[in-house]
């Protein structure tokens, strides 16, 4: 969205972005926090919001609304979005944790990124995040009791592989796996702790 704008227009810009998405969700976010604050046995009968079969440009607007509802909604959220994004690369987990950093930070990227123009965002983008922001709700506890199985002796029989499938001592695969994992974790860290110090 990169574009020759004066901060004065970039700010105005930040205001229509998040007036919208407050106005277009206040109902559902009424209905969430009444649900939170007005409840007593809330913890007890909620886990958290339920995300599932989202993409990339719904869980962005999830994010950065989360700065935009009301705190108690927006802090239950970021802590279920925080689990939800693992499941992504690393190039799209990269944008989402600066996106769930700080306002400051969300909003700062909202600026500078080069995906979408202000028309196509507008148009296409902001309806996105207001739709999946006024689908979210409550995932449930589940109440199923699960009955304790009596059995006697141990339950592990017949779990030790064969020795034939033993792999040798000296095998070092396993070893350069986990050293390439961690490499990328930390590949990872370091360009996020980067962005974050250039964000600031």
């Amino acid at each position: 969205m990169r574009d020759n704008y004066t901060s004065d227009q970039y700010d105005y810009f930040l205001f229509k972005v998040n007036s919208t998405m407050k106005r277009e969700t206040i109902e559902v976010m009424k209905e969430l926090r009444m649900r939170v604050v007005d409840n007593p046995n809330f913890t007890s009968e909620f886990l958290g919001f339920k995300l599932h079969n989202l993409k990339l440009k719904q869980v962005m607007g999830l994010a950065y609304g989360s700065w935009i509802i009301p705190q108690e909604l927006g802090i239950m959220l970021q802590l279920d979005l925080q689990e939800y994004i693992k499941r992504y690369d690393l190039n799209d987990r990269i944008i989402l944790e600066i996106l769930l950093t700080s306002k400051g930070h969300a909003q700062k990227w909202l600026l500078e990124t080069d995906l979408w123009h202000f028309r196509d965002f507008f148009g296409n983008i902001l309806p996105i995040w207001i739709r999946t922001i006024n689908r979210l709700s409550f995932r449930p506890v589940n109440k199923k009791l699960r009955k304790p199985q009596r059995k006697r002796g141990y339950h592990d029989h017949g779990t030790l592989n064969p020795s034939h499938k033993w792999l040798p001592s000296h095998d070092w695969s396993l070893t350069e796996e986990q050293n390439q994992i961690e490499m990328k974790r930390n590949i990872f860290q370091d360009t996020l702790n980067f962005l974050r110090g250039w964000f600031e």
